[in-house]
């Protein structure tokens, strides 16, 4: 699979819009961070970033360090904050904590902040079905359990970075196993998301949607199905939209099969394991 439906400039980030005194007035910074008036972001103490201090102080391009040789931190810092943001160590953004009670549990490969938009979907993932309702193709049994698992993937030099992104369902002998990337396209609005995978079922898709108020709404636009594959057992078309309910992820589907016959039913996962940012 390859990443080609959201190309842009890797270089180019969203402009934010500096903290006002209203702002500053309910304190937004996160981790001791302070709020000043007139500044784009939070001032932070030792060990964290990000405009609200929300994350920790790391790299997330494995160039960083040769990229800040070449000064590139100062020469196009008028035109991108895309090196303060993305290699705030090398570029003297942040200062990292090795004392902080967090860093020993931060997961090998940061989420890139243009991702920032998806983190709630991030982390492992576990439900058990009482029914053998799927995406996209239902199980043979009446139950089954479910791990699904969204996790950073390592950044590109170029392009659009993205998470990997894998279910596995099991019920007895019949095991279903989808893998894939989901990724956003930067600087749109409302956020475009897109997933592709494919599966061991004989299964390529394309899935396009929005996301809107913390709700990624997502739909089949490609489906290349293996000859092996009973096409009957496919829907015409299906449509699922994921979001945090409580400390679950939520994610409810609608199918559509011939003679205008739809199925549809809600899933709730439940966190086993997070990837901090």
């Amino acid at each position: 699979l390859s990443l080609q439906f959201f190309k842009g400039n890797c270089q180019r980030e969203l402009t934010l819009r500096k903290l006002t005194k209203e702002n500053c007035k309910f304190n937004p910074c996160l981790n001791g961070g302070t709020c000043i008036p007139g500044k784009v972001s939070c001032v932070c103490t030792p060990g964290w970033m990000g405009r609200y201090c929300h994350r920790h102080c790391r790299n997330v391009y494995k160039s960083c360090e040769r990229w800040a040789l070449e000064d590139k931190c100062e020469q196009v810092r008028t035109q991108t904050n895309f090196f303060d943001i993305n290699c705030a160590v090398s570029c003297q953004q942040c200062i990292p904590d090795p004392k902080h009670k967090f860093f020993t549990v931060l997961s090998n490969i940061p989420v890139p902040p243009t991702l920032e938009p998806l983190q709630f979907m991030v982390g492992r993932w576990y439900s058990v079905a009482s029914k053998g309702f799927r995406y996209p193709t239902d199980m043979y049994l009446n139950s089954y359990e479910e791990l699904l698992d969204i996790v950073p993937a390592e950044v590109p030099m170029f392009g659009t970075p993205s998470f990997n992104f894998t279910s596995i369902c099991r019920s007895g002998n019949d095991t279903r196993v989808v893998r894939g990337f989901l990724t956003l396209r930067a600087n749109s609005f409302p956020i475009e998301v897109a997933v592709l995978s494919s599966s061991n079922e004989g299964l390529t898709m394309v899935e396009l949607g929005t996301m809107s108020g913390h709700i990624v709404t997502l739909n089949i636009s490609y489906m290349q199905v293996h000859p092996s594959l009973d096409s009957s057992i496919l829907p015409l078309g299906a449509t699922r939209r994921f979001r945090r309910n409580g400390q679950f992820l939520e994610m409810i589907v609608a199918k559509l099969f011939p003679h205008n016959k739809i199925t549809q039913y809600k899933k709730m996962f439940r966190k086993t394991q997070s990837y901090p940012l």
